[in-house]
């Protein structure tokens, strides 16, 4: 169940928010990414990849935007994926 789940769900009668409690938290992470592939500059044109990252990242159109839905895009590194390695480390999903 996550945060966003919950709300939808204290409505349903199968549930009992009295008799639920938190476990446990997974921390933050970057979700909902958009991902161009490695190879799209030579495939394409050089500076495409960079163009398709500037134009989404000045997107201000709000009709547009809700069709991600999103109210805007920020940037993302590989970095930002850390906490994501590790817990799949700590629950022994990957080595």
């Amino acid at each position: 169940m996550t945060k966003y789940s919950w709300p939808g769900s204290v409505v349903c009668p199968v549930f009992e928010p009295a008799k639920v409690s938190v476990i446990w938290k997974t921390p933050s992470y970057p979700d909902y990414q958009r991902t161009i592939r490695g190879d799209v500059d030579a495939r394409w044109y050089p500076g495409f990849k960079e163009k398709v990252k500037s134009i989404l990242l000045g997107l201000k159109d709000e009709d547009l935007l809700a069709s991600f839905p999103r109210s805007g895009f920020i940037p993302a590194s590989n970095a930002d994926y850390q906490p994501i390695l590790d817990v799949a480390r700590e629950i022994k999903l990957i080595d």
